[in-house]
């Protein structure tokens, strides 16, 4: 969705929420100024964007490395647990 799309579609559900009782308009108004703030966010700051992107990779990589060491770990284990079992033997 490009930006005029996402404008047309705002202003068709401002229309709508006009329409409903004033107890619903007080409760999706919020909702809708709030998506306007985070469209706001996203296209107008790329830096915060790009923020976020290389936080969630770096959080990605970290988990990798994580998992890779259980893996090691699991395997190391296994491995003395075979040893152990042989000289029991």
């Amino acid at each position: 969705m490009n930006d005029e799309e996402f404008k047309t579609s705002i202003e068709e559900l401002l229309q709508k929420i006009e329409h409903l009782p004033k107890d619903e308009q007080i409760r999706m108004l919020p909702m809708v100024q709030e998506t306007l703030e985070r469209h706001a966010v996203i296209c107008n700051n790329s830096k915060a964007a790009d923020k976020a992107l290389s936080q969630w990779e770096d959080s990605i990589n970290t988990l990798r490395i994580a998992f890779q060491y259980i893996m090691f770990d699991l395997e190391s284990t296994r491995r003395e647990r075979d040893e152990f079992r042989s000289m029991l033997e």
